[in-house]
């Protein structure tokens, strides 16, 4: 990923997170899936890169991490949106709805 990709994409981290996680709760591999999925691999998140994110988003009290037993495959650590999470999330979608439409003004003026 070019670094200026990276650089664009770390404040959005935590917010694709949360958005994945409003639809259903998800264990790390399964959120990386699917954001690449939903970006068509425009966004393919490392480890070092997610799971940061979600650790701070549990400190804040936004997500709630638990243990589940995965029948024959090993223990996953799933990750669910709390209520805090919600109102963070619909805020945050306001804020870089307006974000994302100020810079694209500008881009659609300076050619």
């Amino acid at each position: 990923m070019p670094s200026q990709t990276r650089e664009l994409l770390k404040g959005a981290v935590p917010l694709l997170v949360l958005a994945v996680l409003a639809s259903e709760d998800g264990y790390g591999y399964q959120i990386k899936a699917r954001i690449e999925a939903l970006t068509d691999g425009a966004v393919a998140l490392t480890d070092g890169t997610l799971y940061p994110a979600l650790h701070a988003l549990e400190r804040e009290g936004l997500v709630v991490g638990y243990w589940e037993d995965g029948g024959s495959a090993r223990r996953r650590r799933y990750y669910q949106l709390t209520y805090a999470g919600t109102q963070s999330l619909r805020a945050q979608r306001l804020v870089w709805s307006r974000f994302a439409a100020a810079v694209e003004s500008v881009l659609a003026t300076t050619d």
